[in-house]
């Protein structure tokens, strides 16, 4: 697993974190900052909350993250087409999301992911899509009648 790089506005290196050592820690949305230390990998947040509208300030959630070398990934289902958000200028590392809700995409529209530019190179997915390998699933290959 890759070590998320320090931020310029952080001094002291990342520690490796292994497998063996993750442990997920779920928050009231309200103790977020609170709990991002030097012991965070990655935090996972949507950026606009589905069910209160809530909106999470996008560059000092992403700011506090790497000022402890920790990674963001934004949830941006419910900004996107509804709320301005500029990931570059943030510098936000991930951001997923999907088209179908404030796009107007409908059932079946695509879903978005982005990766900072910078963090690209040295990534690599370990899931695939059903055409993203070089033999298809079967599910791919066989009609309905089939």
């Amino acid at each position: 697993m890759p070590t998320p790089p320090r931020s310029s506005c952080s001094s002291s290196p990342h520690r490796q974190h292994s497998a063996e050592a993750v442990e997920l820690l779920q928050v009231p949305r309200s103790e977020v900052l609170d709990a991002v230390d030097d012991d965070t990998f990655l935090v996972v947040l949507t950026h606009v909350h589905y069910l209160t509208g809530e909106i999470y300030d996008l560059p000092s959630v992403t700011a506090r993250a790497h000022a402890r070398g920790a990674w963001v990934l934004w949830d941006l289902s419910h900004t996107v087409g509804a709320v301005p958000v500029d990931l570059r200028a943030c510098r936000a590392d991930f951001a997923v999301g999907c088209t179908y809700k404030y796009l107007n995409g409908g059932p079946g529209s695509p879903a978005f992911s982005d990766v900072r530019g910078d963090l690209q190179a040295g990534l690599q997915p370990v899931l695939a899509g059903w055409m993203g390998t070089r033999v298809p699933s079967i599910s791919t290959t066989r009609t309905a009648r089939e």
